[in-house]
């Protein structure tokens, strides 16, 4: 059967392109896994190890570490986003911030390696993939938060500043505080969570 020049040419494109993909999503994996590993930003060779490339695919591929830590966020971001789900503003106040709790445990474990290397690492705090990453996860959970306690904060004069704390008190950094620092167990960490939103809530 004869195939012209350019249906090899494309051919050609369509295999390197999938060579290219498969390529790319190995150097992803192996930052997730280091990461995973080690809670801290992987070196280029590190990676290049890890997947079984050149340094050069890697730099190929990604031209900087900011844009590969751009790509490890957009592959993090479904799995974050399977674990928030809505919580029935109908059932009883205790049971939804046992809910609130445990769902906020469940996404933090996720990307708590993640955020505690880019806290490490000053070329990347500020990176506008990180930055926005970082808005769309709080506007989640603050929409996930107002919708399930929007009868409660209907009751406050200053609903904006109890959003605040409400958003403050269930936050990443309080729970790596109350994990990492004071060293709670995942159980005692949820429990004084939940008992701080109660009494906010409870009024």
């Amino acid at each position: 059967m004869y195939v012209d020049a350019s249906t090899r040419t494309n051919r050609r494109r369509q295999a390197a392109l999938a060579r290219s993909l498969r390529t790319k999503t190995v150097i992803a994996d192996a930052v997730i896994e280091l990461l995973v590993e080690s809670a801290r930003l992987p070196s280029a060779n590190d990676v290049a190890r890890r997947a079984g490339v050149s340094l050069r695919s890697v730099f190929n591929h990604f031209g900087d570490m900011e844009s590969l830590c751009a790509e490890v966020i957009r592959r993090y971001e479904p799995r974050v986003a399977s674990l928030i789900v809505a919580i029935d503003p109908q059932v009883e106040l205790d049971a939804r911030i046992r809910d609130l709790v445990a769902q906020r445990h469940s996404t933090y474990l996720v990307v708590a390696p993640l955020r505690r290397a880019i806290a490490r690492s000053p070329l990347l705090r500020d990176a506008l993939a990180v930055q926005t990453a970082r808005g769309r996860l709080e506007s989640v959970l603050e929409r996930q938060l107002t919708e399930a306690f929007r009868e409660e904060l209907r009751r406050f004069p200053d609903r904006h500043d109890a959003l605040v704390r409400l958003m403050s008190v269930t936050s990443f950094d309080f729970w790596d505080h109350l994990t990492r620092v004071r060293g709670l167990s995942p159980r005692r960490a949820q429990q004084q969570m939940g008992i701080i939103v109660m009494r906010e809530l409870a009024v």
